[in-house]
Parts: structure tokens; sequence; C-alpha cells
């Protein structure tokens, strides 16, 4: 495990630099608001729109302002040789590696949590038991919904979307002057037709949004409701593409889909 969680957390070894990262200012101010509490920061949004991004860009920011990179961990619960161990043995396995007492502060970023059995118990364990600040994510707002309140009072919840129009304008590397305010015009039609998905702005890649639509539909709806007829909830979504700004029924549904 040692050797994983050091490809995890290169930042141990060598200077920490996000090259090409593009920031998302007002996301990390929401999370840099949250670093001197003690709840623990769920961040949800849906796959791809840069929850992954803004923790490693806060993990710079930690760094930069003088936190020692060793008590900094990160890792992905959604990793096959992770999935196994649960957030206790991960953490004491990281402790031995760093020589890390109990009273010492550490950041936790767990990405994906959801993936962890028990996670909500995990946490809430965690959160009372050790000097954590923990950042974790999921890409299922729904799975993060606590039925047993076992983080009741202990949590702060930030989604993240995907781009608004003026960090459309930063990814782009837009500027406009006041003299020249009428191109936002043509501008906001461009990001209208484009999406606000971040690597898409950057990289425009039809294929691309339609892999990953296909696995928002099929890991984030189909799989976690176990849901048996998948065609019928593909082709549910094509209806609702079409549907875009329209008026329609349950029942007119209902009836162009046979269900």
């Amino acid at each position: 495990m040692e050797e994983l969680l050091y490809q995890y957390n290169p930042w141990w070894e060598e200077e920490y630099n996000l090259k090409g990262i593009i920031e998302r200012p007002l996301y990390l101010k929401y999370l840099k608001d949250q670093l001197e509490n003690h709840s623990i920061v769920l961040i949800t949004g849906l796959r791809r729109v840069g929850k992954t991004t803004l923790m490693r860009t806060l993990i710079r920011e930690l760094i930069r302002g003088g936190v020692d990179a060793r008590y900094i961990l990160y890792f992905s619960a959604d990793d096959y040789l992770l999935m196994k161990k649960n957030l206790f043995e991960i953490l004491d396995e990281y402790k031995k590696i760093h020589r890390i007492r109990t009273e010492e502060r550490v950041y936790l970023f767990l990405d994906e949590i959801t993936y962890q059995n028990d996670y909500q118990k995990q946490l809430k364990n965690l959160h009372d038991a050790y000097n954590v600040k923990i950042f974790a994510s999921s890409s299922s707002s729904s799975l993060l919904v606590d039925k047993k309140a076992f983080l009741t009072g202990r949590t702060v919840t930030i989604e993240v979307e995907s781009l608004d129009f003026q960090e459309y304008r930063l990814f782009k590397g837009i500027k406009v002057k006041k003299r020249d305010d009428i191109l936002n015009e043509a501008f906001f039609r461009d990001y209208i037709r484009e999406g606000g998905m971040p690597e898409n702005v950057l990289n425009p890649d039809r294929e691309y949004l339609m892999t990953l639509v296909d696995g928002i539909i099929q890991k984030d709806i189909i799989a976690l409701h176990n849901l048996k007829n998948q065609r019928m909830v593909k082709d549910f979504f094509t209806l609702l593409e079409e549907k875009s700004g329209k008026q329609f029924s349950i029942n007119k549904i209902s009836r162009i889909l046979k269900i």
C-alpha cells in the first residue's frame, strides 16, 4: 500500500505543481473558508465537472500556505487496490509511513468516498476520534444522503456545477472590453452550444460528451438504482433532450415510451 499512496501523493517527494490547470476561484474560496472549522466537507457534482481538480488545487494552496506536505493524504476510494481496506486501515498505514502522532492535525482528501462500505459511519468515527480535516467527494449526490443520520451536524456540502458563462470565458481565455460588450452575445451562443463541462470546453469533442453522458446514465442511474430496462432509460434521456424547453406531460411520455 505504501507505494500506491506515494503515487497518489507526489507532493510527499517533490514540489507540487498543477500544470495546465485553470482555477475556479469561487469554489476554491468556498473550500478555503471551511479549513478552520472541524466540519466534514462533502463535495458533489456530475462526473468530470472538476471535483478532483478542485481538491488538488486546494492541496497546492495548503502547501503554499505552509502546511507540511506529509500531513496531507489524498486517495480515490474507487481504486480496486484500496476498496478492501477501510478508512482506518489506510489512515494507520499512512501515519506509519510518516511517523505521524495521533494529536497531529492531518488533512484527508477522499475521492469517490461512496465506494467505501458504511462510509458515513467511518467518516463519523474519524471526525470524532482523530484530529483530521476531511474533504470527501462523490459523483452521486443521492448516495451522499445520510439515511441513518450518522453525520448530522458534522458536514458542509458543496455542489460543484458545470462552468457558468463567466468561467467559460476564463477557460477559453476570452476577454471583452466594455466597448466590445456586444460580442458577449455571440460568445454566449457558443457557450450554450458547447456547454460547461471543463474538459470539453478546453478540447471540444462530441465523442467525449457522448461517452460522459453514457457513463453518467450507466453508473449514476442504472447501476445505482438497479434498473433492469436499460434501453428504456436511454430512450427516456433522448426524449428529454428533444423536449428541452417545451411543455410536455408525464402521460405523453408514458405513451411515447410505452411504459
